[in-house]
């Protein structure tokens, strides 16, 4: 027996008698998401897959609801989140702005975000914001780093993108010179769009934008729903099947 298959059963064995202490009065709930892999991925089969996904799974087995799932570009993800009644959405970076927008449920990672150029380009590094005036930056839409962009950094070429594959592509295609994101995330998208990886240099750490990847719900979600979810979220935590998942897609803090 292969060790996921092994993982998995474990998984299913713990969320079976997690069952034994939520009432299951199933909902419909609106989830939207985008692909971010390895958080959230398109299997072989076309199925919504990876890490967060498989958390969202689990979470929605303790509430015994239904999962009504949309992948969109995040724009549309955020926006429909945002105004939406009873609408959840992951993977969403909790930052000082967004809190008050949403009802964090919980935690699955924390993330480290960097800066980002060509080695070609960058011989040397750079230290700071301010150093990002003078260069072409490729942000993405109502992202965590593209609103941090926008309000720190005076240059007038900041070029906002629907996808975050977009960004990728633009670096490589000399289109511009910088993109914002986190490793794990930029080592998967250059292997998706068949890019070489080596060729990128992290230039330098964006510290305020250290933040958890969380589980959250639009502002005016019924209280009932939010109890709920925050419960059932403590207990992914508290009976290690959040661990499990960490494990099954070695994540690491």
């Amino acid at each position: 027996m292969y060790i996921r298959d092994i993982t998995k059963i474990k998984l299913t064995a713990i969320i079976i008698l997690l069952l034994c202490t939520f009432s299951l009065h199933a909902e419909k709930i609106s989830v939207v998401t985008e692909y971010l892999p390895p958080y959230q991925l398109k299997n072989d089969d076309g199925s919504l897959g990876g890490f967060s996904t498989d958390i969202i799974k689990a979470l929605f087995t303790l509430t015994g609801d239904q999962a009504d799932i949309a992948v969109l570009p995040w724009a549309r993800a955020y926006k429909q989140a945002k105004h939406k009644k009873n609408t959840l959405i992951y993977s969403i970076a909790h930052t000082k702005n967004r809190d008050p927008y949403f009802n964090w449920i919980g935690c699955m990672k924390t993330v480290r975000l960097y800066v980002w150029g060509l080695k070609a380009k960058f011989p040397t590094t750079l230290h700071s914001i301010d150093d990002l005036n003078q260069y072409a930056i490729a942000v993405t839409r109502n992202s965590s780093a593209g609103q941090y962009i926008n309000a720190l950094v005076n240059s007038d070429k900041i070029y906002p993108v629907v996808h975050e594959d977009q960004a990728m592509k633009m670096l490589y295609k000399d289109r511009v010179d910088i993109i914002v994101g986190a490793e794990i995330l930029f080592t998967h998208r250059a292997k998706k769009l068949n890019l070489n990886f080596s060729k990128m240099k992290k230039l330098f750490e964006i510290k305020a934008l250290n933040v958890d990847l969380c589980v959250a719900f639009n502002k005016e979600t019924d209280h009932r729903i939010i109890e709920r979810y925050t419960k059932a979220f403590a207990k992914l935590k508290t009976s290690g099947v959040l661990e499990q998942i960490k494990n099954k897609w070695q994540i690491t803090e």
